[in-house]
């Protein structure tokens, strides 16, 4: 099976002229509270980049992670199943993600409906501990990232800095970019390819060019609806992409030589 990878890698490095090593792999572990362990699962993995998506709800106030409404009921809270764990480790592994790494962490946070009072209420949670979520306190503190429903871009500047947003597009004036930690794209916007065989050369092309884009801004970039696939995988990395998105972080991990924990 190894044998069969390098030989993946090495055809399609050869096919893009892009080596393997060029980048660091950063995984960003999509829907992560899907997951058999939410949080968890994927920091075992060493993910770069772990979504949660919440609702404001009216159980005591609190904001729970769930794909859907209908999920509510039995979903976690955003504090049991992401914000005590990364506060634990905090307190465990000398102010930092991991105790052996000087690795960053994203905590990407999709708010699915009525944006006001679900970000209001995780600014509260967040400003709670800034040695774990604000990086003008602490350098290796989680990247709080902003998705879904959220702020116009012209008022990013308004919030504070335990958070920042997650970019849709690459029209940003430059005060905005400063509160923008990566940019996600949607890859039905460029191509259609269905992560098997080849990509076209003119979705090849299309997708290098918004990935130098998104680079020329000083951003990374992340695309969403993706094929969840070694072959694709393989392909979006000798692209140039930085977080590749998949729902099986472990997989992921292992296919790119990564070891957990």
């Amino acid at each position: 099976m190894k044998r069969q990878l390098a030989i993946l890698f090495i055809g399609i490095a050869g096919l893009l002229s892009v080596p393997l090593s060029a980048q660091e792999v950063l995984i960003h572990s999509h829907n992560d509270y899907l997951q058999q362990q939410p949080f968890y699962h994927a920091y075992s993995y060493r993910a770069s980049s772990i979504e949660a998506d919440i609702f404001a709800t009216p159980f005591n106030d609190e904001l729970r992670v769930a794909h859907n409404l209908f999920d509510l009921p039995s979903a976690p809270t955003l504090d049991d199943a992401y914000l005590k764990p990364l506060i634990n480790l905090f307190q465990q592994n000398e102010s930092r993600v991991w105790k052996d790494s000087d690795q960053l962490l994203t905590l990407l946070i999709d708010i699915k409906v009525d944006m006001c009072f679900p970000l209001k209420k995780l600014i509260a949670k967040l400003e709670y501990n800034p040695e774990v979520f604000d990086s003008t306190v602490n350098p290796y503190a989680v990247r709080v990232v902003i998705s879904g429903d959220r702020p116009n871009a012209a008022n990013f500047y308004k919030y504070p800095s335990c958070i920042s947003f997650d970019g849709s597009h690459t029209d940003y004036t430059q005060e905005q970019l400063e509160r923008i930690s990566m940019i996600s794209l949607n890859l039905s916007d460029y191509t259609r390819w269905d992560g098997k065989g080849s990509l076209s050369a003119a979705d090849r092309q299309k997708l290098t060019e918004v990935i130098a884009k998104v680079h020329s801004l000083g951003k990374p970039i992340r695309f969403w609806g993706t094929p969840d696939s070694e072959e694709a995988w393989a392909i979006f990395h000798t692209l140039g992409i930085d977080y590749i998105n998949t729902n099986m972080p472990e997989a992921c991990a292992a296919f790119f030589g990564l070891l957990p924990l």
